[in-house]
């Protein structure tokens, strides 16, 4: 396990990432706001105590929201195990997205703080981090998992399909035709950036 980078932002109205495709993992943390997460066709909301893993070879996307912005904190990995460990806690192309527990978080925001302060290089600190992702890891709860205990909370933040983001955008379109529309504000309607949406009608 190897930690390529990491970082924390508390991210301007409607920042965004991508579309992009990397060959590593990311690992995002929102300690406040919310956004929007887009990958592998379908969109998830992020709320305070929730994150998302950005997965290699996967077109990935999020925007913070325009109103009440991200803060969070994120770690790039990559490791043979990776894999494997995901599959264990039930990570896979439909779940990317977590949340930790309230009893966790001051531990999990302790272990981020910990990978992202230390600017030592030596193999004891490989080895600290190594430990601390496992630590990030076994920490959260896959939110599609759909555990009982979980359930309700995964259905208050709703999984979105990209279709419904282009059926919106083309009701606003169908309603304010006579109007002089731009894609600006046709993405402004659907809380999507604009190049992103560009993105889903070329599809």
């Amino acid at each position: 396990m190897e930690i390529y980078y990491s970082g924390r932002s508390q991210c301007k109205p409607k920042h965004s990432s991508g579309p992009a495709m990397r060959d590593h993992y990311i690992l995002h943390y929102v300690s406040s706001g919310r956004g929007v997460y887009t990958s592998g066709g379908n969109s998830y909301s992020i709320l305070p105590g929730q994150g998302f893993l950005t997965l290699p070879g996967i077109i990935n996307y999020h925007i913070a929201d325009a109103s009440d912005p991200w803060f969070y904190t994120w770690v790039a990995f990559k490791g043979d195990n990776v894999p494997e460990i995901l599959k264990g806690l039930q990570f896979d192309g439909d779940a990317l997205v977590f949340e930790v527990i309230k009893e966790n978080q001051v531990f999990f925001e302790l272990i981020l703080d910990k990978i992202i302060t230390s600017s030592d290089s030596d193999f004891k600190t490989y080895l600290l981090h190594t430990g601390n992702i496992y630590n990030l890891l076994s920490s959260i709860n896959i939110l599609s998992s759909l555990d009982p205990e979980i359930d309700t909370m995964y259905k208050r933040y709703k999984k979105y399909n990209n279709d419904e983001y282009i059926n919106k955008a083309l009701d606003y379109i169908y309603k304010n035709y006579c109007r002089d529309v731009h894609i600006k504000d046709i993405a402004q309607h659907v809380s999507l950036d604009h190049k992103y949406l560009c993105m889903l009608f070329h599809k």
